[in-house]
């Protein structure tokens, strides 16, 4: 089509002349024809005719169709070369704004594709995004319940700072009390133990003192009256014993009650300042109603435990009898000795205490 079209401006601007004219036209009427037929194809193939019967269905060309569009003149009419010339430039224009219009509707399309291409990489890229920022805001939960976390455990730690600061404070106290009770429990038992040096030394001498018998009269009853005094010193004397083993008893009654106390250090129970009863407290005894054999069976009952062993019944002897006594004193001793033993033992289990403290 280009080629007849080329052919056709070719001859165009070829000198024109009365023969030459007689010569192209049936060329130029072919070429005429020719891109007529091809621009009818495309409108016709483009919609741009109507369907109606009584409408056109082609163009219809001055040179091609003057039967058609002259019918009442149509014999008399000549075709001169402006209206071949004016044909010819009509397809051209026609064919040349098909070919552009191709071109646009290529160009439209590709630019279409590109752009709904490029939509496409848009919405991907916006969901990429969207996915991005919902995995950042699940890291930044993340990050704040580890931040949560942390603060937790610092303050958990501060806690266990603070239990564990109490505790050792507690420890600490517990162990200046226990010291200062140990120091005055072995204060209390030297006291005891030369109290019962003294008593034994005193009953000693008494025996030393004693008289042997005369047959004159003044003799004895100066013996009866210096027996008459040891008795009244024998019975002061005892009434001291009394006050000693009440002060012992009440030794051993605090004594056993701290013992009992001792393993429930971790509890709320704290060890009393003192145990060793006061001097007002002494005071307040009353030795004269002094009941021996009660007393006896509660230091029985006190020492049974501590020694594991069975003790036999104290302070039973006959009054004036010295032997008795001295037994007495010298079975007090070894069960004050005892005592002591039993008293470092404790210490010991206390420092085996602390020591496993320190260690758990």
């Amino acid at each position: 089509m280009e080629e007849i079209f080329e052919k056709s401006q070719l001859e165009n601007q070829q000198p024109t002349s009365k023969k030459a004219d007689n010569a192209l036209k049936p060329v130029d009427v072919m070429s005429i024809k020719n891109a007529a037929q091809y621009v009818n194809q495309k409108l016709s193939a483009k919609g741009y005719f109507s369907n109606k019967p009584s409408k056109l269905k082609q163009l219809l060309l001055l040179s091609l169709d003057s039967s058609e569009l002259i019918p009442e003149n149509a014999e008399n009419f000549e075709i001169s070369e402006k209206v071949y010339e004016n044909d010819r430039n009509v397809m051209n224009i026609i064919y040349s704004l098909l070919n552009s219009a191709e071109i646009s509707k290529q160009f439209k399309e590709t630019a279409l594709k590109k752009m709904a291409d490029k939509d496409a990489e848009i919405e991907l890229l916006k969901s990429e995004v969207e996915r991005l920022n919902a995995k950042v805001d699940e890291k930044e939960r993340h990050i704040q319940s580890l931040q949560l976390d942390m603060i937790k455990a610092d303050l958990q730690a501060k806690h266990y700072q603070t239990m564990l600061n109490n505790v050792n404070a507690k420890n600490k106290e517990q162990e200046r009390t226990f010291k200062l009770y140990s120091e005055e429990v072995k204060r209390e038992l030297r006291r005891n133990e030369l109290e019962v040096d003294r008593l034994e030394s005193k009953l000693s001498n008494m025996n030393k003192r004693k008289a042997s018998p005369r047959d004159d009269e003044g003799v004895e009853q100066k013996r009866q009256k210096f027996d008459n005094d040891r008795f009244l010193s024998l019975v002061e004397e005892n009434s001291h014993l009394q006050h000693d083993l009440n002060k012992l008893v009440g030794v051993l009654l605090r004594l056993q009650k701290f013992l009992k106390s001792f393993g429930q250090l971790n509890s709320n129970n704290k060890v009393p300042s003192t145990f060793i009863p006061t001097d007002n407290e002494l005071l307040a005894i009353d030795h004269h109603n002094f009941d021996l054999h009660k007393y006896d069976l509660i230091l029985f009952d006190l020492l049974k435990p501590l020694n594991g062993d069975s003790i036999d019944d104290t302070f039973k002897f006959k009054k004036n009898n010295q032997t008795d006594k001295d037994q007495e004193i010298a079975s007090l001793r070894n069960r004050l000795s005892e005592m002591e033993q039993n008293y470092e033992r404790v210490l010991a289990t206390m420092e085996q205490w602390k020591t496993y403290r320190k260690q758990k």
